[in-house]
Parts: structure tokens; sequence; C-alpha cells
């Protein structure tokens, strides 16, 4: 599993939360190659959801982590208990931010964290 992660901020990360975002990745991977699906493209992490005030979260009110193929056009959502799946009508690189901002109210991912992580 040839997997970088990239983060939606600069936060830095201790070595228990670390530990957290490769758990949630072998999570989300193995709900892909369950599925059959493509590898993401992409896996991006937000810090902020898996430590706070130097305190590593075992999970998160929002979506934490995220991972998406430009092939397939999918996008995995977890918040370290919960996963889900959405099929997108396009790739995120050519969504317009209007479509970003409703993709985050539907699939309750943070705007700024889908907004980071394009275009490639």
């Amino acid at each position: 599993m040839g997997v970088e992660v990239r983060y939606s901020s600069d936060l830095p990360l201790g070595e228990d939360a670390l530990r957290l975002v490769w758990f949630d990745v072998e999570s989300l991977y193995r709900v892909i190659r369950a599925r059959q699906e493509g590898d993401p493209d992409v896996w991006l992490a937000r810090p902020e959801g898996y430590q706070a005030d130097g305190h590593m979260l075992r999970d998160s009110e929002t979506v934490r982590l995220v991972a998406w193929s430009e092939s397939s056009s999918v996008l995995y959502a977890t918040d370290g208990c919960n996963t889900c799946r959405h099929v997108l009508d396009k790739p995120l690189r050519d969504m317009s931010e209007q479509e970003l901002k409703t993709l985050s109210e539907r699939a309750q991912v943070p705007y700024l964290m889908l907004k980071r992580g394009t275009p490639f």
C-alpha cells in the first residue's frame, strides 16, 4: 500500500496521533479494496481531528480523513468511527467553488479540507 498522506493544515501531530492517521488510512483502504475500486490518488488528513491541545483524539465529531480517486470519482471519508462513500458527478479538480461547497455540505466534509486537496 503505497500511500502518501497530505495534511489540510500545518498543525504538528504527536506520535500517537500519527498512528491514528495510519489506522484510519488502513481502515479506509480495507473498505476500498472490499469494493474492488481503484486506489485513491489523494489521501488528505485534518490534523485537528486527530489531536487537540496536545492530546490525541480517538474519534472526531467531523470528518478527519478523506481519500479520493480521480479515475473513479469516488470520495471516501471517516471521522475515526464511521466511514462514508460518495460517488461524485465529476472529479474534484473540475468542480467550481460552489460545487465544492455543496459537496462539503452533502458529504459533511469541511470545505477547506476539500479545497486544500485540489487541484493536484
